[in-house]
């Protein structure tokens, strides 16, 4: 199988060639698509950069996982190449924890342009990659969804560009400072962008190694696109799991309680055979099998108060409105969006400071503390980023290869797409789709979940909702420092294009 990549559109790799005197044909056939192969590793785009924009753009490269694909001589004279001092292509972020995360690069200013364009790379380089890759993450097939996408007609409706060009004009309308109008316009562009690889049916599938999910353009739009997607004619709606972090989290606690015989009694007495740890112990993703005995390690050093700490929280009513449940439950009774902001911080903020400073984790760790122990010993044992992955690996298996392949087994005729921790078809089949979730789910991990059918909302609400929302982030740009700090992020082909069509 070839491997197509994404690398930022021009590049002169012959000129890098003659800079560092690469003058023999076979040295350079070999060194191309090894370039385009690490660059496809740093670039960012319309597509990624929602994903490293809390990093400034800089994406975390593994070096002996390139040294594995690329070769250790090639691998470090790439980088020479790419960041020669005269002309540099990448740079490196000035500061990373060693032992915590690899190193991150990213595109210099010049060439993070946002444009892009496609490398098929040689056969003996695609099948070294996808060995590497093969063997540490095991990816289940996804065929069966991938399918979906030409199975179907997926297109924006043409109300899509009505709704861009009404909020463009209306934040336009509130920005005061020149600041302000460069992002309005890269936000309006970067819509249109999608419109129009949707629209001309260029889906950019791809199967992620690192937490098995399937990345499409519908996992690249922001939510409130999303209203104006169709499936073969129909309006696409989502079925979504609420908190699908934490409700995971506990099935895989209930599972390690009741291994270890600590479990004191379980709700649901019609669960399956199905077993996350079983899941665990067998899967053969070298990420998994790492983290699961720090998972018991932590768990083994815990006091018996605390383990009944943990077991309090698996019994927390999931069915219902888990932030509401825990604002009625908080001695100073924090907002529920508070909440919903901070579970995320909760689960993966390795910073103890801001852990220890923050009213709302406080707050949550006051609540559950058996909780808290648990995920701060798992954070400083094996990072966040590990620990979100690893629970990403587990929702994929859970909702897509087992829920959504056995429905979609039973039910062939009815679309199916996926975005994460949401499932997506048309108002017709929602009903049938979330009923199923709900009692698969109940069943498979013993506790009771929330799910949700979300509706597309009416244009003139939808435009004025999402203008507050944006408004609310744009106005504080108000600064030259304040702008530069997001510059990674806004590309000149989207503020041309945004630009262009308000101003037409």
């Amino acid at each position: 199988m070839i491997k197509v990549v994404a690398v930022p559109k021009g590049i002169d790799v012959e000129g890098l060639f003659e800079s560092f005197s690469v003058l023999q044909l076979r040295t350079k056939a070999r060194l191309k698509d090894k370039i385009y192969y690490f660059l496809s590793k740093v670039v960012t785009h319309d597509g990624n950069i929602h994903l490293h924009e809390k990093n400034e753009g800089f994406r975390r490269i593994s070096m002996s996982k390139m040294d594995k694909i690329l070769g250790s001589r090639d691998s470090r004279f790439i980088l020479k190449i790419l960041m020669q001092e005269s002309n540099p292509i990448i740079e490196k972020k000035p500061s990373y924890r060693v032992g915590k995360f690899p190193k991150g690069y990213r595109l210099t200013i010049k060439y993070r342009t946002g444009e892009i364009e496609f490398k098929s790379l040689k056969k003996d380089l695609s099948e070294k990659i996808l060995l590497v890759e093969k063997n540490e993450s095991s990816l289940p097939n996804y065929d069966f969804l991938t399918e979906q996408f030409s199975k179907y007609r997926i297109n924006f409706t043409l109300e899509f560009q009505e709704f861009i060009f009404e909020m463009g004009l209306g934040l336009i309308g509130l920005s005061v400072n020149k600041f302000q109008h460069q992002i309005i316009y890269n936000k309006m562009g970067r819509y249109l962008k999608y419109l129009e690889e949707m629209n001309s049916g260029r889906f950019h599938i791809s199967h992620s190694q690192k937490n098995h999910r399937l990345n499409s353009i519908l996992t690249w739009v922001p939510k409130e696109s999303r209203n104006f997607i169709n499936i073969g004619g129909q309006s696409m709606v989502e079925v979504d799991l609420s908190c699908s972090q934490p409700y995971l989290l506990a099935s895989i606690i209930i599972d390690i309680l009741k291994e270890e015989g600590s479990l004191k009694k379980e709700e649901n007495t019609t669960r399956t055979s199905f077993s996350i740890i079983n899941y665990i112990k067998e899967v053969e993703n070298e990420l998994i099998q790492r983290i699961y005995p720090f998972m018991l390690r932590t768990f083994s050093e815990m006091s018996e108060e605390q383990k009944d700490s943990l077991q309090y929280f698996t019994q927390i009513p999931f069915d219902q409105d888990f932030y509401t449940w825990i604002q009625d439950q908080s001695r100073q009774r924090v907002k529920r969006n508070e909440v919903k902001g901070a579970i995320l911080f909760f689960l993966f903020d390795d910073n103890m400071g801001h852990r220890r400073n923050s009213k709302i984790l406080v707050e949550l760790s006051y609540l559950l503390p058996g909780l808290n122990y648990f995920i701060e010993t798992m954070l400083k044992l094996v990072g966040n980023s590990d620990f979100a992955r690893f629970l990403q690996i587990i929702e994929s298996h859970i909702l897509i290869n087992i829920l959504v392949r056995s429905f979609h087994s039973s039910f062939p005729e009815i679309p199916l797409f996926t975005i994460h921790d949401a499932i997506l078809t048309t108002a017709e089949f929602a009903p049938k789709l979330k009923k199923y979730v709900d009692e698969e789910l109940s069943s498979l991990t013993s506790i009771k979940p929330r799910t949700k059918i979300s509706y597309p909302t009416p244009m003139k609400d939808l435009v004025e909702l999402s203008i507050l929302k944006e408004w609310d982030k744009i106005k504080k740009i108000d600064t030259r420092k304040k702008y530069e700090k997001l510059k990674h992020s806004i590309f000149p082909i989207n503020i041309q294009r945004g630009k262009n069509m308000l101003e037409s």
